[in-house]
């Protein structure tokens, strides 16, 4: 078989397998694609897409379940069983954290996976796998959050603090299992001029947890496409992924259409509405949905069509990501002078290289 046929062989096979999972029809003809996909390169695109816990909950069907190879289903099985039980771990962290940082007069509010530990949409505990927990704080009180989690035994190890950065240093702990960030903002340039911190904040609701609080649906809803479109720079270079379309399609069935609306309108005209719109389409053709906005822009449209053919190709994704991180970090150095300092002083410690170019080759090569 060919490189491309593999390619979309195994693409066509994660989706079955994540349709499956969030309770979304499948015909019995696209259960029959699965036999075509091979194992290890189903894992590959799964991983690299965060999904490969969620389609576990698809083996559940028996059709499926004699599609897959028997090893398969066992290791599918075995990583959404270590997923729950890391994301228990993940909850008690969170709630620690967030107990900390209020009992030392900060107002914390927890965002996008880090809210499923407490007040899931997902059907399942083991379906959302989190990298890190991001929580937000106020700006004038980041120094304090920092010190409140260091007292506790977290560490920025030796990390840099750059205040241009939406967030403080990955914070860890020895005992727990993954890196706190301490948000300041939610997102980049247009992103957090169409929401403010100071928004989220005020129009955010009590979580299930006394110990913090959730954004509202609303905000949750563009936090998700501004993460995505503008925070990782997924917009320019028509990069995917999958979670993002899971996490879409499950907070979806909470929003009502008003609130679609309200949060379309408040993009107006901009690009930011074709980010939106894009967004919106891109994940209804990946899952077989409607667009959940109900309607979608050309641009956006024309979009989504660039980008899911553009799934097919990880190469080009990958020279994207590269002249794209490229032209951003060059952009930075020109227009920012304390930036331009800290890189110059970066440039010339090996470790603080190596770091940064094993981060981003990590990146480049995982992607498909």
């Amino acid at each position: 078989m060919r490189v491309g046929a593999h390619r979309a062989a195994t693409l066509k096979a994660v989706l079955v397998l994540m349709r499956r999972a969030l309770a979304l029809p499948v015909d019995l003809e696209d259960v029959a694609t699965l036999t075509q996909a091979c194992p290890n390169r189903l894992v590959k695109v799964a991983s690299a897409h965060s999904v490969l816990n969620l389609i576990a909950a698809a083996t559940e069907d028996a059709d499926i379940k004699e599609c897959l190879d028997p090893d398969l289903v066992a290791f599918l099985h075995e990583m959404r069983a270590r997923n729950h039980t890391r994301n228990k771990a993940l909850k008690t962290q969170l709630i620690e954290a967030c107990r900390c940082l209020q009992q030392s007069g900060i107002s914390v509010v927890a965002l996008k996976g880090a809210v499923e530990l407490t007040d899931p949409m997902y059907p399942h505990a083991a379906d959302r796998f989190l990298s890190d927990l991001d929580v937000l704080v106020p700006a004038a009180q980041i120094d304090a959050a920092i010190a409140a989690l260091e007292a506790t035994g977290y560490s920025t190890r030796g990390a840099g603090f750059d205040r241009q950065s939406i967030h403080a240093p990955a914070l860890w702990h020895e005992s727990h299992p993954a890196a706190i960030e301490l948000h300041t903002a939610v997102s980049w340039g247009r992103g957090n001029a169409m929401l403010p911190a100071a928004t989220v904040f005020r129009q955010s609701i009590p979580s299930s947890e006394s110990s913090f609080r959730i954004p509202a649906l609303s905000d949750r809803l563009k936090h998700l496409v501004f993460h995505a479109q503008i925070n990782s720079g997924r917009y320019r270079s028509h990069w995917f992924l999958l979670r993002d379309a899971a996490d879409l399609h499950v907070l979806s069935q909470a929003v009502p259409p008003e609130t679609w609306a309200e949060a379309r309108a408040c993009l107006g005209e901009t690009d930011a509405a074709s980010m939106f719109d894009g967004f919106l389409a891109a994940a209804a053709r990946l899952l077989g949905t409607s667009p959940a906005s109900g309607c979608v822009s050309s641009q956006g449209d024309a979009w989504a069509k660039k980008t899911l053919s553009r799934l097919m190709w990880p190469e080009l994704h990958r020279w994207d990501a590269l002249t794209g991180t490229s032209h951003y970090y060059l952009r930075r150095f020109i227009s920012n002078p304390g930036l331009r300092r800290k890189y110059l002083r970066d440039v010339v410690q090996p470790a603080t290289v190596k770091d940064f170019a094993s981060r981003h080759l990590r990146t480049l090569r995982g992607y498909q």
